[in-house]
């Protein structure tokens, strides 16, 4: 005994259905950054878990102090997607006809609050209210904060 399920309207007929604003001008996105974004992406997560620490692939591994390997590059090829991105950022929000200081103040917000969270995430699991003299290294959100922070305000001004 076959069962006859009722046809459903195909994807195009949706698509007209949906009302459109012609006021709402459409946002372009950069093909090739976006690629990009995504290859660096996937290059922190296997950098950062190679699957076993014990035996890492040679070019996982951050070189030694004269030499590089692809680990080393993730983080540069990263910032230098960030400043790419803050550059048509600004430059959309300037032809939004966004103040220079409303755009001052997002960049400072932004740059503390990344900064804020890297420093909770690094001290996350020893954090005492008035004990923060044994403070690590800053972690990739801190760098990234900060580097955003001063970059963008570089940008702004």
């Amino acid at each position: 005994m076959a069962v006859t399920l009722p046809s459903l309207p195909r994807v195009r007929d949706l698509r007209a259905a949906l009302p459109t604003s012609p006021s709402v001008p459409t946002r372009e996105r950069l093909l090739s950054l976006d690629v990009f974004r995504g290859i660096t992406v996937a290059g922190m997560l296997l950098v950062n878990d190679p699957g076993t620490w014990g035996a890492i692939y040679p070019p996982l591994e951050h070189a030694t102090w004269n030499g590089w390997t692809p680990t080393d590059l993730v983080f540069p090829f990263f910032l230098f997607i960030v400043g790419i991105t803050t550059y048509l950022s600004l430059g959309a929000r300037r032809a939004r006809g966004d103040s220079e200081q409303a755009i001052r103040a997002q960049i400072i917000r932004r740059g503390a609050l990344i900064f804020l969270f890297g420093f909770l995430i690094n001290g996350f699991p020893y954090f005492t209210w008035g004990n923060i003299a044994g403070v690590a290294d800053p972690t990739l959100l801190q760098r990234m904060g900060d580097r955003l922070l001063h970059w963008r305000m570089l940008g702004v001004l």
